[in-house]
């Protein structure tokens, strides 16, 4: 995770600490995983995890990266943290067939 995103995440989306300390728990244990419908047709793969967590704006996403190139290695990266507002995001992903994966 980049500095920038790093502070994007915890000052601009307001995503406590506590959540960030956890992320790789997180991570692997999803409600659900989404196509990136912003960088769908984008070099290398976007995706949005949905997690059990939320914050008082709602239930966070995290945006991952795939496949990104960082010195000799590829890795997943982790993009963005925020919480999705509208509440009707879940079924409309659902709706334009973008989940891949739910729990």
């Amino acid at each position: 995770m980049a500095v920038a995103d790093l502070d994007k995440i915890l000052f601009r989306h307001g995503v406590p600490i506590r959540f960030l300390k956890g992320i790789y728990g997180t991570l692997l244990e999803p409600k659900a995983i989404f196509r990136s419908r912003t960088r769908a047709t984008s070099i290398g793969s976007s995706a949005v995890v949905l997690t059990f967590e939320a914050n008082h704006l709602g239930p966070l996403v995290v945006a991952m990266h795939a496949a990104v190139s960082l010195g000799r290695e590829r890795v997943n990266m982790v993009k963005s943290i925020y919480a999705k507002e509208d509440r009707a995001f879940e079924s409309e992903w659902r709706q334009q067939g973008l989940l891949l994966w739910e729990r």
